[in-house]
């Protein structure tokens, strides 16, 4: 089942990050690739799926630290 909601983000990370290329590098010059909008894309969706683990891991168990 986990497998199954990470592919989500496989499936729709691609065009999304395809999408966000393409309008920063509108110009057509291949050599001057500007990476800065999909490395910004990556970081927060990165920042919100460990807040969304750490939020359940809370709800679960709450704020005490041993393993589950």
């Amino acid at each position: 089942m986990a497998l199954t909601i990470g592919s989500l983000g496989v499936l729709i990370g691609s065009p999304v990050a395809g999408a966000i290329l393409f309008r920063q590098n509108q110009n057509g010059d291949p050599e001057s690739l500007n990476y800065s909008g999909t490395l910004a894309f990556t970081g927060i969706s990165l920042f919100v799926c460990g807040l969304l683990m750490t939020a359940t891991r809370v709800i679960k168990n709450g704020v005490k630290l041993e393993k589950l």
